[in-house]
C-alpha cells in the first residue's frame, strides 16, 4: 500500500494532474466513512486520489472542488454509486482461505442436513463472486457425493454494483481455475475458442446464486434468515463500533445455531458479541 500510494503521489508531482485538497479529501472522507464504514485513514490519500481521477475525467471536470460540488449538490445516486464503486476494493479468489471450505463440508453440513431439507446460506461482501460460487460448488458437490435430497441457497451481495456485473456473469480469467481443487474442475466451462482464455461457472451453480446490492451498514432485516454467513476479510475495514453493529445485525438474520465466518485475520476480541467461537474464524448462534 505505501508503495502504491507513493508511486501515486509522484505521478500527481510529475504530470500536473488535479490534486485533491485537505477540505475536499476529508468531505469525502467523512462521507465515504458514514456510508460505507469503510475507515479511510490519511496513508489512503494518494490512492483516493488516483482512483477518482478517473471519474474526473468521465464527467469532463477539472478538479476535486468540481467534483465534490457534482456529487453533494446534484445528488446524483448514480455518481454516489460510482463513487463507492471506486474506492471499495475487490480482492478475492476461488477456496480463498481453504480452510473455511474443508470445514464446512466435512463439519458444518453434516450438522445441518441432518436437521434440515434447504439451507441458505449468505456471502456478504461477495466482491466479483468467487467466494459465493465456490460456496455453492462444496455444497452441490457433498450433496451429490452423499446422494441427498436437500438443496439450498446461496445469496451473494456487495455495495460495488461494477462487481457484481462481473459476479452475475460469471465469466473469469482462465488462470483462476489454478486456484480450484481439481475434484471442482466439473464445475466450470471453457470456452470453445482456445485463444479466449476464459473460464465460466457451470449453469447448475449459477442457478442457485443469486445477487444483490447490499450495503451493510443500512437496513437488511427483510432478507430470509441464514443458517450460514460468510463475511470474510470485511471486518479489519471497520470501526470496533461498526463491527459490533454488524455482528449484531448477522446475529438476529441468523437462525438458531447458525454459522458465521470471517477471515482469518479478522477477530471478534474487543467487541461485544452474542457469538460463540467454534473454530479459528468461526462463529455460531448460540441461544440458551
Amino acid at each position: 500500500m505505501f508503495k502504491e500510494n507513493l508511486v501515486n503521489q509522484n505521478l500527481s508531482s510529475a504530470f500536473n494532474v488535479p490534486k485533491i485538497s485537505d477540505k475536499e479529501f476529508y468531505k469525502l472522507k467523512e462521507y465515504i466513512e458514514k456510508h460505507t464504514g469503510i475507515k479511510i485513514t490519511e496513508s489512503k490519500r494518494f490512492l483516493i486520489q488516483a482512483r477518482l481521477l478517473k471519474r474526473l475525467k468521465a464527467l469532463n471536470l477539472c478538479n476535486f472542488s468540481d467534483y465534490c460540488s457534482y456529487v453533494f449538490q446534484s445528488n446524483d445516486l448514480k455518481e454516489i454509486v460510482n463513487l463507492i464503486d471506486s474506492i471499495t476494493t475487490n480482492k478475492t479468489e476461488f477456496f480463498r482461505e481453504a480452510n473455511h471450505f474443508y470445514y464446512l463440508k466435512n463439519k458444518i453440513l453434516p450438522e445441518i442436513f441432518s436437521k434440515k431439507q434447504c439451507i441458505n446460506i449468505w456471502s456478504a461482501a461477495c466482491s466479483t463472486g468467487e467466494e459465493p460460487y465456490t460456496i455453492a460448488m462444496v455444497v452441490s458437490d457433498f450433496i451429490e457425493k452423499f446422494n441427498l435430497n436437500k438443496s439450498f441457497s446461496v445469496l451473494g451481495s456487495d455495495i460495488s454494483t461494477k462487481v457484481l456485473r462481473t459476479a452475475i456473469t460469471a465469466i473469469y480469467p482462465y488462470e483462476k481455475i489454478n486456484e480450484v481443487p481439481k475434484e471442482y474442475y466439473k464445475y466450470f466451462l471453457k470456452s470453445k475458442n482456445p485463444e479466449n482464455k476464459v473460464i465460466r461457472v457451470a449453469p447448475e451453480i449459477r442457478k442457485v446464486v443469486q445477487f444483490k446490492r447490499i450495503n451493510l451498514l443500512e437496513d437488511f432485516s427483510f432478507l430470509n434468515s441464514m443458517d450460514i454467513i460468510f463475511c470474510r476479510n470485511v471486518f479489519i475495514y471497520f470501526e470496533k463500533k461498526t463491527q459490533e453493529m454488524i455482528a449484531k445485525k448477522f446475529y438476529s438474520l441468523l437462525e438458531k445455531e447458525g454459522i458465521l465466518f470471517i477471515g482469518h485475520s479478522e477477530t471478534f476480541q474487543g467487541i461485544e458479541t452474542e457469538f460463540k467461537r467454534v473454530a479459528p474464524s468461526v462463529y455460531q448462534k448460540v441461544i440458551l
